[in-house]
């Protein structure tokens, strides 16, 4: 029979995909390799490759052990996850003026633009803070409110519009 090899050479490679998930692959060269993949710590897989939801952000580390030895590969890891469909809501007041707010629930550091009948408000916003508001005072005559919202990051745009009827 072939005696064992050790482990040697290992290798972690990782790529980004569109949807902000991310797979990662490890090599080794040895014979009767197993894998084991953590993400801060945390166990994610026991294959070669592992593939990661969004959003992807942390230290991927491969451990590769066989009967003779053992080696470990950490990379530190970030996937941007593009931006959801803004979510258009108008609320309205008693005096006739409405709050009208947009929200973006899912993609990494984005920007939000809102636009009522061609006037732009424009947010940078951080974090946990995803939803802008702004109040709109009545109108007169009572027309229609053009409503935009559209939200955008470093890898994707989307916008939503209404027309709708004002408060007054």
């Amino acid at each position: 029979s072939v005696p064992p090899v050790p482990l040697s050479d290992i290798t972690v490679t990782s790529s980004c995909l569109p949807d902000g998930s991310a797979v990662a692959k490890c090599s080794v060269k040895g014979s009767d390799p197993r894998y084991s993949w953590s993400l801060d710590g945390r166990s994610v897989s026991s294959h070669s490759q592992v593939t990661l939801p969004p959003p992807v952000s942390g230290t991927l580390r491969c451990d590769v052990i066989n009967q003779i030895n053992n080696l470990s590969r950490s990379i530190n890891i970030s996937c941007a996850a593009p931006v959801s469909d803004p979510v258009l809501d108008v609320r309205c007041l008693q005096n006739g003026s409405a709050e009208i707010s947009c929200k973006v629930e899912k993609g990494t550091d984005p920007s939000i633009n809102l636009t009522v009948n061609g006037e732009l408000v424009e947010y940078n916003v951080t974090g946990s803070e995803r939803t802008v508001r702004i109040i709109v005072p009545p109108v007169s005559p009572s027309d229609s409110w053009n409503i935009s919202c559209s939200a955008q990051n470093a890898i994707s745009w989307s916008s939503t519009n209404r027309t709708r009827g004002t408060c007054s």
